[in-house]
């Protein structure tokens, strides 16, 4: 069994099982990755058309400077639909989950995204983060080495925030344009890069949150070995 190391208190969790150190109440969560998402080739079309979109446009390299200390999230504020984020704010309304932000946006100050996010509509607070690897950085720097990247991420996240006892009562949903799940596919609500999210995915949503997980999270995830951790934390 390889164990899963909690970003919290930095101790060894076996996987299947809650830290015994951390602890947050069970809730309905929503793991929210942004670009395809809240933003889209779509949208980024229309944005050409805007007298300030070519000047912010050179501000794109600093999306692979994300671990840089002085890069912020709000330089990237002009990527983000306003229409997407007013779909968002009334799915999280609809759903009653609380977001988690998985997407390598995470990499920012959580209050600045929150700002940024604020200013096209989502109102929401955003309650928690799935972890980057001990520099700091997300997968940018090491896109896509694992094809179950993403699911293992969010997967590490329940472990380590949601007590082992209240895995029966616990409901998730992955809002991804990647498809990078792992185990966790079933609960993947697939978007498109093309067009991003829209009212259709409501009701996906909803669909994925009433599938249990405790009969997954109960077993240890096969996939959690040595090189995956490496990916995430630079661990061996």
């Amino acid at each position: 069994m390889h164990p899963y190391i909690c970003m919290t208190c930095l101790s060894e969790c076996p996987g299947g099982m809650m830290c015994p150190v951390c602890d947050a109440p069970a809730h309905r969560y929503l793991f929210l990755d942004i670009d395809g998402v809240l933003n889209s080739i779509t949208w980024f079309r229309a944005r050409e058309k805007m007298p300030e979109y070519h000047e912010a446009r050179k501000q794109i390299g600093l999306f692979y400077e994300a671990w840089d200390e002085t890069w912020s999230v709000l330089r990237k504020v002009w990527q983000l639909d306003p229409i997407a984020c007013q779909v968002l704010q009334d799915l999280v309304t609809t759903t009653k989950t609380r977001v988690v932000v998985s997407s390598c946006w995470r990499s920012g100050r959580k209050d600045e995204l929150q700002q940024a996010l604020g200013e096209h509509g989502f109102t929401h607070p955003l309650y928690h983060r799935t972890p980057t690897n001990i520099d700091g950085k997300t997968e940018v720097d090491q896109y896509k080495r694992s094809e179950t990247l993403r699911g293992l991420e969010i997967e590490h996240w329940i472990l380590t925030y949601v007590p082992h006892d209240q895995f029966d009562n616990l409901r998730i949903a992955i809002l991804d344009d990647s498809y990078d799940m792992g185990r966790l596919a079933p609960w993947h609500v697939p978007t498109d890069m093309a067009s991003g999210l829209d009212p259709s995915h409501t009701r996906l949503v909803q669909e994925a949150l009433e599938r249990p997980l405790l009969p997954l999270l109960s077993d240890p995830n096969p996939l959690w070995t040595p090189e995956a951790r490496g990916v995430l934390y630079d661990r061996g």
